[in-house]
């Protein structure tokens, strides 16, 4: 049974200002989402590939966010990838406790990103 969905699409631009703003990727990125970044000392390097996945991540937070009808701090919800390279969300703290009190045994992840755009879906599935 559904439990949920949410979508989301984001300008990558607009994460270009984020890539020098340690403080923005502490706020909305977890330590592991940080670290799998490239990295300089505490700021993301610039590349085309990090905005994308900065872009692509923050709108799989809030498809999440949309999916389960609560706003929720962002660092609870951590973007990862399976050893075959499949985008996963994993749940901490007010997150987690969101999935657990809906009944949620399955979140489906798909991420995109196009030129000027990423965007990401999130599908709750549960009994």
């Amino acid at each position: 049974m559904i439990k949920g969905y949410g979508c989301d699409i984001v300008n990558i631009q607009r994460f270009l200002h984020w890539i020098d703003n340690s403080k923005l990727l502490k706020k909305y990125f977890a330590e592991e989402e940080r670290r799998r970044l490239s990295t300089c000392g505490d700021v993301v390097k610039s590349s085309r590939r990090n905005l994308e996945i900065l872009a692509s991540h923050f709108a799989a937070k809030e498809s999440f966010i949309k999916a389960v009808s609560m706003p929720l701090p962002l660092r609870d919800i951590i973007i990862q990838k399976t050893a075959v390279g499949m985008p996963i969300i994993k749940t901490k703290g007010k997150a987690m406790t969101r999935v657990i009190q809906m009944g949620v045994t399955s979140i489906f992840l798909s991420l995109s990103h196009e030129k000027e755009y990423a965007f990401a879906s999130v599908l709750l599935e549960g009994l």
